[in-house]
């Protein structure tokens, strides 16, 4: 592993630019540690580790420090858990945190699908940005996750974005609540996802994003290009208490419930959308599933069944 050291380029009036700040960077090969390469980048302010292609087989959570980028290079570099290890892959370092990234990964959270559908193991998610990990600039860009309860967690963060992310057979059922889902997004703001796939979700939905609190007061929510198809224990997209919303250009086909389903949601945006092959199942399932939803802008999206406009 090699530490070296650059400029941070910044372009901005020079009475508000601050100085220009080291930005190291440090290569990984398999066989070595990445969390090493992670602490000495950190150490050094931030920067990135460039993580070579191969396996990574790891017992304990990755800690991406503040300012700190984790990439993989010209192929995924594969980051398997240990099993019944029951950990996320990949946490920030501190809390909160600030400006954390992870591009290009593939991560496996090492369960089984009988562990996934057994309700065992609840702490197995691949990048978890939430359960109290309160932060600012949380992205992530171009990342596979499997085998893991969620492929990916992001709660009460501000600034989250999910690009190019691809998850499926994740999930943990519950014995006497629902089961985990593939994306679980909660109290972020603003917060895009874009181009992402979400299917094949085990036990529970392929997209929830919810406002606990309720209040609908967000600055910003926009998904946009994404697949939440073919998700066996749940809804396509179950979206919560958010407004506004832009749901736009998503295709959300074959789940075993509702492939559109928002709820208390203001100012929604739903247009050219593609949901069809949901079950028609009255007050339990339909393609597009609107529940107390207000000042709704509905134009181009093709379905079958629908409810609520």
């Amino acid at each position: 592993m090699t530490i070296h050291r650059t400029l941070r380029a910044t372009l901005c009036l020079a009475s508000l630019c601050p100085a220009a700040l080291s930005a190291a960077t440090a290569t990984v090969n398999p066989g070595q540690s990445i969390q090493a390469a992670l602490d000495a980048v950190g150490n050094a302010g931030g920067g990135t580790v460039y993580v070579q292609p191969g396996n990574y087989d790891i017992t304990a959570s990755l800690k991406v420090p503040n300012n700190t980028r984790l990439k993989g290079v010209t192929t995924r570099p594969v980051i398997t858990m240990a099993a019944n290890a029951d950990k996320p892959v990949i946490l920030p370092k501190t809390v909160p945190f600030t400006a954390v990234t992870c591009d290009y990964l593939s991560l496996n959270g090492g369960l089984t699908n009988a562990q996934m559908d057994a309700g065992t193991y609840w702490g197995a998610v691949g990048i978890q940005f939430g359960g109290g990990n309160n932060g600012t600039a949380g992205y992530i860009y171009n990342c596979n996750m499997t085998n893991c309860t969620a492929g990916v967690v992001m709660g009460y963060v501000t600034d989250g974005l999910m690009q190019g992310v691809n998850i499926t057979n994740c999930g943990c059922t519950g014995t006497t609540t629902p089961g985990m889902h593939n994306v679980y997004i909660s109290n972020t703001d603003p917060f895009r996802a874009s181009y992402c796939t979400s299917t094949y979700c085990r036990t529970g939905m392929g997209f929830k994003i919810t406002d606990f609190y309720g209040d609908r007061t967000e600055t910003s929510q926009i998904v946009d290009h994404c697949n939440f198809s073919n998700n066996q224990g749940g809804r396509g997209t179950a979206i919560y208490d958010i407004s506004p919303i832009v749901f736009k250009n998503n295709t959300c086909d074959n789940n075993t419930q509702s492939g559109i389903n928002m709820i208390r949601c203001g100012n929604v945006t739903l247009t050219d959308n593609h949901a069809t092959g949901n079950p028609d199942q009255a007050d339990v399932s339909y393609d597009i599933w609107l529940n107390n939803c207000t000042a709704t802008t509905i134009s181009g999206n093709v379905y079958g069944t629908k409810r609520g406009f």
